[in-house]
């Protein structure tokens, strides 16, 4: 082990150099089939790890994702040299390269490495499970209905599409939510270090889950099939856990398996009621009714600063207020008697004399 350490450092090491060399530029990718890509950094980035492997351990065996096995060992490396392609292609900055060591069959060491983040995390048989050098624990969450969970889809998903789904539609209705990040070694390594709850997917190669499973397990959580029994890399299907919830993930499962997608209420849970089919008028009829509310509405406009929205159905809204008739008018008010002293009771009537004459008298000068 002392010896495999360093190597499984610079491997690492070459292999991230290549990724970032080649992030953000890809010119030309091909495709191993109809979803599964492949780039020229894929190529480089295994043609590295090889080249340092097969440097310092011509005895040990290989198996990689694009060149296949070759040879034959005791210890045997699992080599991912760039996992979610489809990111990297993309400019997406979740890829991560992924180098696990099995020694007769069962692996002792492990490492995953997204070069974009710097982060690495690094699990050893018996010694626990590391972040850049930090340990990591699972999270503590043991109810399903709080947990933020995550998959993925495998490549033949367009032809069992309704299959997959059904698991999702499950863990939607069940958690808190469910997301894909595209990259099944660092979904293993999220569950190990707490960002996830838990991680469920199948059709995954060796090399996509050789080293996160073993950081997992180092850290404290679980990793078994869909049915919670041991799980070996290459198996059908992988679920991860922080260990709280793996039964209630277990249960799930086997509960969407038995009915591919009819998942049945919990128990007490009240059924929905059933609703009596409509005939045809009474469709007609509720089209119709749908048609007029909608014609007596206008489109609603921004409204000007300090004014009130008009609401659809409201009187502003269908038309303009109808206007008010014109008011009477008022009744002529009958003329009383002038007031004693009023400037009205000094004018002089029709008909009467005029009074006489004012007479003015001056005042001597002093």
């Amino acid at each position: 082990m002392a010896e495999i350490e360093p190597v499984l450092y610079a491997a690492l090491d070459a292999a991230g150099a290549v990724l970032m060399r080649h992030y953000g530029a890809v010119d030309r990718v091909d495709e191993k089939g109809a979803l599964d890509l492949v780039t020229q950094a894929d190529r480089e980035s295994e043609a590295a790890i090889k080249a340092l492997l097969r440097g310092h351990f011509p005895d040990h065996a290989i198996v990689a994702e694009e060149s296949g096995a070759e040879g034959e060992g005791r210890v045997r490396w699992v080599v991912d040299p760039l996992d979610g392609t489809t990111n990297f292609a993309h400019s997406f900055p979740v890829f991560a390269v992924s180098i696990a060591v099995e020694c007769d069959g069962r692996t002792v060491a492990a490492g995953v490495e997204n070069p974009f983040s710097r982060e690495r995390f690094l699990a050893f048989e018996g010694r626990g499970a590391t972040l850049n050098g930090r340990r990591i624990r699972p999270s503590t969450e043991g109810a399903l209905a709080r947990a933020l969970v995550a998959s993925g889809f495998p490549y033949d998903r367009r032809e069992r599409i309704d299959h997959y789904l059904a698991y999702w539609k499950a863990f939607l209705c069940r958690c808190h939510g469910v997301v894909r990040l595209g990259s099944a070694a660092l979904d293993l390594c999220s569950v190990a270090c707490g960002r996830l709850d838990a991680f469920w997917e199948e059709g995954l190669k060796p090399w996509d889950t050789a080293a996160g499973a073993l950081i997992v397990a180092e850290a404290g959580g679980r990793v078994s099939g869909y049915g919670g029994g041991p799980y070996r890399p290459g198996d059908p299907s992988v679920l991860a856990s922080n260990g709280l919830v793996h039964d209630a993930c277990v249960a799930l499962l086997a509960e969407v398996a038995a009915g591919e997608g009819r998942l049945t209420p919990r128990a007490g849970a009240r059924a929905p009621p059933e609703r009596a089919p409509r005939s045809r008028a009474a469709a007609a009829a509720c089209a119709g009714r749908r048609r007029r509310r909608r014609a007596a509405c206008v489109p609603r406009t921004r409204p000007r600063r300090g004014r009130r929205r008009a609401r659809c159905g409201s009187r502003s809204a269908r038309s303009p207020a109808p206007a008010r008739p014109p008011r009477c008018r008022p009744r002529a008010r009958r003329r009383s008697a002038p007031r004693a002293g009023s400037a009205a009771s000094r004018r002089p009537r029709a008909g009467a004399a005029p009074p006489p004459p004012r007479r003015r008298t001056r005042r001597p000068a002093p």
